[in-house]
């Protein structure tokens, strides 16, 4: 059986609407309010649906990339350690 979502209030849709409008101004490619546009909608339901930790998959991604949490260079093998680290 598929999960009814909450309908949000008049004020909730409000705040909604502004946070959307705050991104707007941005280049398409560094707008969080395209991030998953090109997600299949079965993927995007279980991220909704809470099956995955996306803070940790962005930090691992980050690590992939040999970046830091400020997206500062910091190579493959220190990354690697920084996050062994932080994980215990």
């Amino acid at each position: 059986m598929a999960k009814k979502t909450k309908r949000l209030s008049p004020a909730e849709e409000g705040e909604a609407t502004a946070r959307r409008e705050s991104y707007h101004p941005k280049p398409d490619e560094i707008n969080p309010v395209y991030l998953f546009q090109l997600t299949h909608s079965g993927l995007l339901v279980r991220c909704a649906g809470g099956d995955f930790d996306l803070q940790q998959m962005a930090k691992d991604e980050l690590a992939r990339r040999g970046l830091n949490l400020n997206g500062e260079w910091v190579g493959f093998n220190l990354e690697e350690k920084f996050n062994k680290k932080k994980r215990k």
